[in-house]
């Protein structure tokens, strides 16, 4: 059951788990649209083994660290990002829960992955290298992340971190995994901790 005061709070008022998997859902109906305009095939580097979601489940613990690290800073940018948490996304969770934070997790880890690291970040290299492919992606990451100057960089370093991982695998699966199990843990930890 959700906390009493995502209850309290008015459904007409903010976005539900509906728009937001319609929004992830769409990232990952564009991803696979630019791979048919553009000749990619990302999917092709999704190999699923049980040694890749082990790595998965490791590489996420420095991102968690980075976050439980930043949620003991007294900055004001900081406590911005909370607030937005609080009072734009939970409410998406009131009626579903910690099965809602994971529905959406799972389709914002496999569609934003898909289109910023398997289509933009693999589709950039033939042209800019791998690096500059990957700087590139980061940034647009970011970017479609710019809810705040502050977390538009934390985005671009999470970008740069997930488009290392599959640079270094050649299997977009793990970003994905590492993606999709950030999410569910960061907005978990908001979902049970945050009044």
């Amino acid at each position: 059951m959700p906390p009493a005061s995502l209850q309290d709070t008015d459904p007409s008022h903010g976005p539900t788990l509906k728009h937001g998997v319609a929004v992830e859902g769409g990232l990952l109906l564009l991803a696979l649209a630019l791979s048919l305009l553009f000749g990619l095939t990302p999917w092709q580097d999704v190999t699923w083994n049980w040694r890749v979601l082990g790595q998965g489940v490791l590489a996420t613990v420095p991102m968690v660290v980075l976050f439980v690290g930043l949620l003991h800073l007294p900055y004001r940018w900081l406590q911005e990002l909370t607030d937005i948490t609080r009072r734009l996304l939970l409410p998406m969770f009131r009626t579903t829960g910690v099965w809602g934070i994971a529905l959406l997790s799972l389709i914002a880890g496999v569609g934003e992955e898909l289109l910023f690291r398997g289509v933009l970040q693999l589709g950039l290299a033939s042209g800019l290298g791998d690096a500059g492919a990957l700087v590139v992606a980061s940034v647009l990451f970011g970017l479609a992340h710019f809810i705040t100057p502050a977390y538009f960089l934390l985005a671009t370093v999470m970008g740069g971190y997930l488009g290392g991982l599959y640079y270094w695998t050649g299997n977009l699966l793990l970003p994905m995994v590492v993606h999709a199990l950030y999410d569910f843990l960061a907005l978990g930890y908001y979902y049970v901790r945050e009044p």
